[in-house]
């Protein structure tokens, strides 16, 4: 099938043989066709904007896509000719993708259970996801150690009482809370890139731990405008969230679970 697409776009949808416009398009749109299946393919997704890892290349596929002489249904008959002379005289396979919820079946697709919510916990996926666990627990103890090492011990003296006996010291600690507090948060934010589509990518696509948190982070600095806006909103409601006695977290935890969720679905496609 991928075969017979791929000879759809690299025609750019046209009847070479009979029309003989390939002179006219030449090989650049060809390659282009191509360009654009094998990203389609391997990204799983069709927004042009993700496919295109770039202006250039983003305005390249809106100026193939939208050539009059590439069209919807030119495409789609190239490839159904193609595959059908293929598969002549052949014996196919269909297989269902089921990839959505590991042990999922076409009846339980569209109806939750229970045992769903236990599902990361089955199968292959357990010690990737403790490796992100202990990776996430990682980065925590080095939020610490750093917080330590550049002076939070100072601003905690200071709040002690350290500050009344010479103003020169009280500021030096400040400072070093300061410069503590922006290092703690600058790990703290790499740490929330790299993680936050981790778990999606090793349980639904398999991903290896280490893997899924470099493509994490990279989704993370192509869409960092959004997930900028996102952390501020949630600053703001993790606040509110913790002023009655933190109750409002019952409610905060699972919305961000479920942001969490629908960002992958949004980023990677289902």
């Amino acid at each position: 099938m991928r075969d017979s697409l791929c000879r759809g776009l690299w025609l750019g949808g046209r009847d070479v043989e009979r029309t003989g416009s390939w002179g006219v398009w030449g090989r650049a749109a060809g390659q282009k066709g191509r360009q654009l299946l094998d990203r389609l393919v391997l990204r799983r997704t069709v927004t042009v904007k993700r496919l295109g890892e770039g202006e250039a290349t983003e305005k390249a596929f809106w100026r193939f896509l939208h050539n009059r002489r590439v069209s919807e249904t030119a495409l789609i008959a190239a490839a159904r000719d193609h595959l059908l002379g293929q598969v002549a005289g052949r014996r196919v396979l269909a297989v269902e993708d089921l990839h959505r919820l590991p042990g999922a079946t076409p009846e339980r697709e569209s109806a939750l259970e229970p045992g769903d919510l236990f599902s990361a916990l089955q199968g292959d996926k357990v010690t990737p996801l403790l490796i992100l666990g202990a990776l996430l627990l990682a980065f925590g103890v080095a939020i610490v150690v750093v917080a330590g090492l550049l002076g939070a011990g100072a601003v905690f003296g200071m709040a002690s009482g350290g500050a009344g006996r010479s103003v020169s010291a009280a500021l030096t600690a400040l400072g070093a809370g300061l410069f503590a507090m922006l290092a703690m948060l600058a790990i703290a934010v790499v740490a929330s890139m790299a993680l936050w589509f981790a778990p999606g990518l090793v349980l639904f696509r398999g991903t290896a731990p280490v893997d899924a948190m470099k493509i994490s982070f990279t989704a993370c600095m192509r869409n960092i405008m959004p997930f900028l806006l996102y952390g501020v909103l949630y600053i703001v409601a993790a606040v509110i969230a913790s002023i009655p006695f933190g109750l409002g977290w019952i409610l905060l935890a699972p919305l961000v679970m479920i942001t969490l969720y629908v960002s992958y679905r949004d980023v990677f496609g289902a």
